[in-house]
């Protein structure tokens, strides 16, 4: 379901005051595509700390105008998914302040910022599962993430084998997750809340395990929050197919 600026204010109202989980609404943010945000940073102290601000909407931006001044908050700006901001820009910028001068204002401190980037980059490529079959750059994106959770369980003899994706269809599907928020709904819905094993795959190295295995193909984050994305078999030689070649 799209995110509207308004889901994102009330979300940033209700995580100030510990109403909602922290996962949700980095998600939140991560998934909104309509941030507005000025084509430069601004900067603040000596030596100056570089914050980079997000506005959910045309009235929080000129809030914030408002009271930093048309310098630090320019009327030149970009629209940007929230998942890109946080993809590229977290790893650059000393903070990242949503809304400030706004009720529902918070900010990010570098510290925090790392984990924003995995957000974005977790979300990108799930815009990038979804999109795939009409986007020719969607491959590139599934192939070069580097942190699908796969769930495994040990075998009599040692080894492990990864657990299947529930399907009402009968097939026999793997389940590969993009982040640990589908993980756990995964884990409470599949598990009852009991810890499971899970591994870390590439993009490149999930796909020949995908390819070599004896399945009907893999679907993602299988129980949710969003809608499960589910491919056959072809899905990864198509992945490898445009590794090898570029």
């Amino acid at each position: 379901m799209p995110r509207t600026a308004t889901d994102i204010r009330e979300a940033l109202a209700l995580r100030i005051k510990d109403e909602i989980a922290g996962p949700v609404l980095l998600r939140m943010i991560a998934e909104y595509d309509g941030w507005m945000m000025p084509n430069s940073f601004m900067h603040v102290g000596d030596p100056p700390v570089q914050y980079a601000l997000m506005f959910t909407d045309e009235d929080a931006y000129k809030i914030a105008q408002n009271e930093f001044g048309d310098k630090n908050v320019p009327d030149e700006y970009l629209h940007l998914p929230g998942s890109k901001i946080l993809a590229m820009l977290a790893g650059s910028v000393d903070s990242i302040s949503v809304n400030p001068c706004a009720p529902e204002s918070i900010s990010f401190p570098k510290q925090l910022l790392p984990e924003l980037t995995t957000w974005g980059e977790a979300i990108e490529v799930e815009r990038a599962l979804s999109s795939v079959l009409q986007n020719e750059a969607s491959w590139k994106t599934i192939r070069n993430y580097s942190n699908y959770i796969v769930p495994v369980i040990q075998t009599p003899d040692g080894q492990f084998a990864p657990l299947p994706a529930p399907d009402d269809k009968g097939r026999k599907l793997l389940t590969a997750f993009t982040f640990s928020d589908a993980l756990n709904a995964y884990v409470f819905d599949q598990h009852g809340g009991k810890p499971i094993d899970v591994t870390l795959y590439s993009g490149e190295f999930l796909c020949k395990w995908v390819g070599e295995s004896a399945c009907d193909g893999v679907v993602f984050n299988c129980s949710g929050p969003n809608r499960p994305i589910a491919f056959s078999k072809e899905f990864a030689r198509e992945v490898l197919g445009h590794t090898e070649a570029t």
